[in-house]
């Protein structure tokens, strides 16, 4: 089989797929629309299978870290020594992650729900996983059991209908903010060096606070940054840059333990007493080191010259990450 419709037989290799991939990325085109370069011909719809098999196996956190790693060989401890963290939301064009259908068919309990529970869920959410005749049939079943019969789950009570449904809003990434009106999106948090260049990356939920993905976003570091090593040596010791969103105990203690020293700006909504936010000033040393976070803003002005970045139109939050990471790692070879 060959990626292009009529085209004469020939060898398609990674190297051919991912000169296209590269080339998709920088281009604000659908899989269906795109038909490669003038050089490397390839249907669009076919590349995108390829594209979820690389995702599946893990293809772009490989190349992300082997990528990293040569970054990372001259002026390692220099690039270190300051880190940043941030977030940024991500609107949601075409894009459907874990919807409330999906998941719910996925850990077996539609069986508890009643008709109309049904239909809010097999129409309001934003489904492309399922055709429309599989959500046709699923509303036809759905009226069937209006008394709540089990179908699936048969410990599942009524009782526990509401619980069950806060537990599929909590599953669901892409869905409405308060801050951004009727729009769906979704969150990317970033870790950077002091250039700019994204370390680690990870997707969370629209309305996860962003003092909750610290841990998260540094758990996907594809190398070790040796930060409990070099907490020991003042010179090479690692600072992390954050605002005030990520302040709390719980995250400062969380980057000591790690060997990190947290330079965070302390959050004033956490208290009115003076004295203790008088106590949690920066020193003038860590003012100097603070400023420095601006960086980390032009890295998702870097991120976001990407089309396809910018906005998602990806039916998967990993297809959507692979195409994230392939975009980073085209940031780190400019700079290699």
């Amino acid at each position: 089989m060959t990626p292009v419709k009529y085209s004469p037989n020939g060898r398609f290799n990674h190297k051919y797929f991912f000169t296209c991939l590269v080339d998709f990325v920088t281009k604000n085109v659908s899989w269906r629309k795109y038909k490669g370069t003038i050089t490397h011909p390839v249907n669009g719809l076919y590349l995108n299978g390829i594209h979820n098999r690389y995702v599946d196996y893990k293809v772009y956190d490989e190349l992300n870290r082997q990528i990293l790693n040569i970054y990372l060989k001259k002026d390692k401890e220099k690039k270190l020594k300051i880190q940043m963290i941030d977030s940024s939301f991500i609107a949601n064009k075409n894009g459907s992650v874990f919807p409330y259908l999906y998941f719910a068919l996925q850990n077996k309990i539609l069986g508890t729900l009643g008709w109309k529970t049904w239909v809010f869920l097999a129409v309001k959410n934003n489904n492309h996983l399922l055709k429309d005749e599989t959500k046709k049939k699923i509303l036809k079943y759905g009226k069937k059991i209006k008394n709540y019969r089990l179908w699936i789950n048969p410990q599942a009570r009524l009782s526990n209908l509401g619980l069950i449904y806060q537990k599929i809003k909590e599953e669901t990434y892409i869905d409405y903010n308060r801050y951004n009106g009727r729009k769906k999106y979704h969150k990317v948090s970033i870790l950077t060096d002091s250039i700019g260049i994204p370390l680690s990356v990870a997707m969370i939920s629209s309305k996860q606070s962003d003092a909750l993905s610290i841990p998260e976003t540094i758990n996907n570091l594809h190398i070790n940054l040796n930060t409990l090593r070099n907490s020991k040596i003042n010179r090479y010791k690692q600072n992390i840059l954050g605002d005030s969103l990520y302040h709390s105990k719980k995250n400062i203690a969380y980057l000591k333990s790690l060997g990190y020293n947290p330079i965070i700006k302390y959050n004033k909504r956490n208290t009115k007493n003076k004295k203790l936010i008088k106590k949690n000033k920066f020193t003038i040393k860590e003012k100097e080191i603070y400023r420095k976070r601006i960086k980390i803003e032009t890295t998702f002005a870097w991120i976001k010259n990407f089309p396809v970045i910018n906005q998602n139109y990806q039916k998967k939050i990993e297809s959507y990450n692979g195409l994230f990471l392939l975009a980073t790692s085209i940031l780190i070879s400019k700079k290699i």
